[in-house]
């Protein structure tokens, strides 16, 4: 297999990413293909590939300064405004944490799965 014929193809996706998980798609994408050629090209013992679990997602980050602006409203105002700042920003807090746990559950099987099946 030779690196040359998926170097337009990666290119291309690259050129294409807009989101973070599009790239790092692309990324393992670029991984896998450069491990399968030097399997071919050399005899290696052992090769390991990427441990970074990716959990981060746009739309934890989105939440995460959501979150963060009530935050800071909540302890810029007084009196029945701040109680009520206070009250969506504990909603905003438990939201973000369950996003956030259910993202490291989702991207830790993930990851298990595709070090059993590389």
């Amino acid at each position: 297999m030779h690196f040359r014929k998926e170097i337009p193809q990666i290119q291309q996706q690259l050129h294409d990413c807009n989101k973070r998980e599009q790239l790092d798609e692309t990324t393992s994408f670029l991984q896998r293909a450069i491990f399968r050629c030097c399997q071919k090209a050399y005899k290696l013992k052992k090769v390991k590939q990427s441990t970074k679990v990716t959990r981060w997602t746009q739309e934890l980050d989105i939440k995460k300064k959501e979150m963060r602006g009530v935050q800071k409203r909540a302890n810029n105002t007084t009196g029945t405004e701040q109680t009520i700042y206070q009250l969506l920003f504990s909603r905003k807090q438990y939201l973000h944490k369950k996003l956030s746990l259910r993202a490291k559950r989702i991207s830790l099987k993930n990851f298990c799965t595709q070090t059993k099946n590389p």
